[in-house]
């Protein structure tokens, strides 16, 4: 479950969110979600639900991929993973990475909002 620790750990630092702020989202204290980035060996599937869906994915698209995947991507590569494939596979994989590129960009683009020139 190491993976899934990384995983949930590069999902939220993409996104830019705190620990604190995960935490709050989900329902439970900081230091519950700390123990969950560290070692997700234990996690509820409910509580793992409600992390997928704050990052508008299901839990079909979380374990989909892996941060390799997504990093790899991110800079124009395509993971060796994605080529062996089979098809069903490789739709679940990219729809995934998919969501997640598409939260990035509005997440990028409601920075910017935020920044915007004054008046």
């Amino acid at each position: 479950m190491k993976d899934l620790s990384r995983k949930l750990f590069c999902l939220r630092a993409l996104h830019g969110y705190t620990q604190a702020y995960v935490a709050k989202q989900i329902g439970v204290s900081t230091t519950i979600y700390v123990g969950i980035e560290k070692d997700a060996s234990t996690i509820p599937v409910k509580r793992l639900g409600s992390i997928a869906a704050l990052y508008n994915l299901t839990l079909e698209n979380l374990f989909a991929f892996n941060e390799k995947d997504l990093i790899d991507l991110l800079k124009g590569k395509i993971p060796a993973i994605l080529q062996e494939e089979f098809l069903p596979q490789l739709v679940a994989k990219l729809d995934a990475i998919n969501k997640l590129l598409c939260q990035l960009v509005q997440h990028a683009l409601s920075q910017l909002g935020n920044k915007g020139p004054k008046a």
